[in-house]
């Protein structure tokens, strides 16, 4: 299947750069990635541009959230598989395919690198849920015709929630509890949350994604609609 990966930057360039640069280290020109600039500071994309990096597509917007960035990236996609993929990620070996080749399989709606626990919702939101674990959002890869379907992420959920909301409604569709997501150990190193590090308003950017994703998901959250 072909695969491309879509990732986000606001700032920090430099982590882009050793993503991006170790990434083509081990796959060569392949897979394309399509990077969207989240209205980063003057001068952060030109740092990008200046890596002179194989196969990469850049998408400018003002900044809407990494959420709005990622929708706008998958839009540019015509690949069978979209890896999202943490601008802060270092690779070490190859992977893109391996992670790709695990949608082959139809009962599969995600594939990861490791999977985690959603501890941080109410028991009743969690009850509505169809599973209490999801594929850590750094890395995870989905077919682009099921994105589509689902009407792509809900860019209300500006940073956080959204890639437990998407997974969500991936698995509500395909009928499937935590079995439709696949994880496998591949040769990634996350370097931990480094892009929202200089974010000083990730803890109320948080709590407000926090708000509407449980409100989302206790009125049937499986269902396009609006979030405000």
């Amino acid at each position: 299947m072909r695969t491309a990966i879509v990732m986000a930057q606001h700032g920090q360039p430099q982590l882009t750069i050793a993503c991006l640069q170790t990434l083509r280290r081990h796959h060569g020109d392949e897979p394309p990635v399509v990077l969207v600039d989240d209205g980063s500071p003057p001068g952060d994309l030109e740092q990008v541009l200046a890596a002179a990096i194989a196969n990469l597509q850049i998408v400018r917007r003002p900044h809407r959230g990494v959420t709005a960035a990622w929708n706008a990236g998958a839009a540019c996609c015509t690949a069978d598989v979209l890896i999202f993929l943490n601008n802060d990620v270092i690779t070490t070996g190859p992977w893109a395919d391996r992670l790709a080749d695990l949608l082959v399989d139809r009962r599969i709606a995600v594939a990861g690198v490791e999977r985690r626990r959603e501890r941080h919702v109410s028991p009743e939101v969690l009850s509505r849920l169809p599973t209490g674990e999801f594929a850590a959002g750094w890395c995870f890869a989905v077919r682009r015709s099921d994105f589509e379907a689902i009407h792509s992420y809900r860019s209300a959920l500006r940073l956080y929630f959204s890639d437990t909301d998407l997974q969500s409604r991936l698995l509500v569709r395909g009928g499937t509890g935590g079995e439709g997501i696949a994880a496998v150990p591949l040769p990634l190193k996350h370097l931990g949350h480094a892009t929202t590090s200089a974010c000083t308003t990730r803890h109320a950017q948080w709590q407000a994604d926090r708000r509407r994703f449980q409100r989302l998901w206790k009125r049937g959250g499986s269902k396009r609609q609006a979030c405000r």
